[in-house]
């Protein structure tokens, strides 16, 4: 009976404990290799969905520029001359507030024998704008003697330091030698390229003007020296183009050139280009009108408002005389509610332009946002892979030996259990 069992038991239990440790063995052996692909699989490095941008749409042309015509600036204009007179007066005004007078600095100068004399000769050239014998009472010195010993003392001896001088007010020589020096034309240089320039202007303008022009250039200074002597030079080509009004032409211009640093004397020169156009009488309201419209509407875009302006140029053979500077101020106008439809229409094709190509980038950069998204997903996946895959490889060596331990202990039981067989068979045959 005992010998029935263990043949039972060897025939049966351990073929059986054999076949099943073959295939946990071999199960474990396709895990092993299957762990070691996957993680070669993990090394391996992701793509990235490649992202391409739109390309950007083609953008509404915008309007063509506004064009004023001569019939719509005949139109407006009103027929009587207070009506004209009353729109003028509308406008915005230039202020005529002349410039400041410059803080005065008294430095002596090394004399130039060859600039003094240039000096001088311009001094001579003045008397003959302002003649002195007409203007004596500007040339000359004004004051008083005083008689320190007394008068008698001074009249015996006819001795010149027994009385002084007592000056009251300048010459108009040592004015402009004090006024210029003032400036900072400090050499007799400096002071007669200033001087020169001076008389270059006043001999443009009547000789009634000249007086009051010359206390006004006397007090004119523009940044520097150089500027100073740019802008009169500017202004020596403006003021002829007027008959009348020169003061008043000279204050608005100066004032003007003061006040726009950057292109004041742009804005001049285009004005000496521009009104020979007009008749003499409209000149001084056409100024005010051109340098209303461009202070008040065209924020220092010199070369748009020139651009503008020359479009008025061939209307005014149609324009009646008195009627020039209101025809130009209605220009403007007609002008500016046009342009006004056109900036919308501009700003609607803009806006809508750009928000296609915010559309377009938003995509784009969402696009980009999920193609990185799926790449780190990518990663990521990889990443646990390879950490599942070392685990499995690390079970599967481990689980091999521990099967391989079992299997090789189950072995020497059946070894033993053999040799126990044998030796009973033995021993039941003895």
């Amino acid at each position: 009976m005992g010998n029935k069992l263990t043949n039972l038991e060897n025939n049966y239990y351990y073929g059986f404990t054999r076949s099943f440790w073959h295939v946990i063995i071999s199960i474990l052996f396709l895990s092993l290799i299957g762990g070691v692909i996957m993680i070669g699989w993990s090394f391996i490095p992701s793509s990235k969905r490649h992202v391409v941008k739109t390309a950007p749409p083609v953008k509404q042309r915008y309007p063509k520029q506004v064009a004023v015509t001569t019939k719509e600036v005949l139109q407006k204009l009103p027929k009587e001359k207070e009506a004209i007179k009353k729109v003028l007066d509308e406008q915005t005004k230039i202020a005529n507030t002349p410039p400041v007078n410059q803080e005065v600095y008294v430095i002596e100068d090394i004399v130039d024998t060859l600039n003094l004399t240039n000096f001088n000769n311009e001094i001579a050239n003045l008397k003959l704008l302002i003649p002195v014998k007409k203007y004596s009472s500007l040339w000359n010195p004004k004051g008083y003697y005083t008689y320190p010993q007394g008068k008698r003392k001074y009249d015996v001896t006819k001795n010149e330091k027994y009385r002084k001088w007592v000056v009251l007010s300048q010459g108009l020589k040592d004015q402009i030698i004090s006024k210029i020096d003032a400036m900072g034309f400090k050499s007799y240089k400096e002071k007669y390229q200033l001087l020169k320039t001076y008389n270059q202007c006043l001999a443009k303008i009547n000789t009634t003007d000249r007086e009051l022009i010359l206390k006004k250039l006397l007090s004119f200074f523009n940044k520097n020296k150089v500027e100073t002597i740019n802008a009169i030079e500017h202004l020596t080509k403006l003021l002829p183009l007027f008959d009348e009004n020169i003061t008043q032409v000279f204050d608005n211009e100066s004032y003007f050139i003061k006040k726009n640093p950057q292109d004041g004397l742009g804005m001049i020169a285009f004005e000496t280009k521009i009104l020979p156009n007009f008749t003499k009488e409209d000149r001084l309201q056409a100024a005010k009108v051109l340098k209303s419209e461009y202070l008040n509407f065209y924020d220092y875009n010199l070369s748009a408002f020139t651009e503008t302006t020359q479009n008025f140029i061939t209307m005014l053979p149609k324009v009646s005389k008195g009627q020039e500077a209101v025809a130009l101020q209605y220009f403007y106008e007609v002008y500016r509610s046009k342009n006004a439809q056109r900036i919308a229409q501009i700003r609607t094709i803009d806006n809508n332009y750009q928000q296609r190509i915010n559309s377009i980038e938003n995509k784009y950069q969402a696009d980009i946002k999920n193609a990185q998204l799926e790449y780190n997903a990518k990663v990521q996946k990889k990443t646990f892979w390879r950490l599942y895959s070392f685990w499995t490889i690390c079970s599967a060596i481990g689980s091999v030996l521990v099967v391989t331990l079992i299997l090789l202990m189950l072995s020497m039981i059946r070894n033993v259990n053999k040799l126990a067989s044998v030796l009973l068979l033995k021993k039941e045959n003895n």
